[in-house]
């Protein structure tokens, strides 16, 4: 918790071959700001997208800033 905001760091998801790494704040207006590295890993292909996490907890919204795969 931190000037009203608070904050979760270093959220770590897991499900099957999709990942998912980041941080995200909410504010005391319930807004939240954030941002995660997707990653699917398959044996043909590994992909990974960074996702931007706006909006308010009722109405997130996602918008991916970078498509690649490595």
């Amino acid at each position: 918790y931190e000037t009203g905001r608070i904050k979760f760091g270093n959220v770590i998801l897991s499900a099957g071959l999709v990942s998912a790494n980041g941080n995200v704040d909410v504010a005391v207006n319930q807004d939240i700001d954030g941002r995660f590295a997707v990653n699917l890993d398959t044996l043909a292909r590994n992909a990974r997208v960074d996702l931007v996490v706006s909006g308010s907890l009722k109405k997130p919204r996602f918008d991916s800033t970078t498509l690649g795969s490595r």
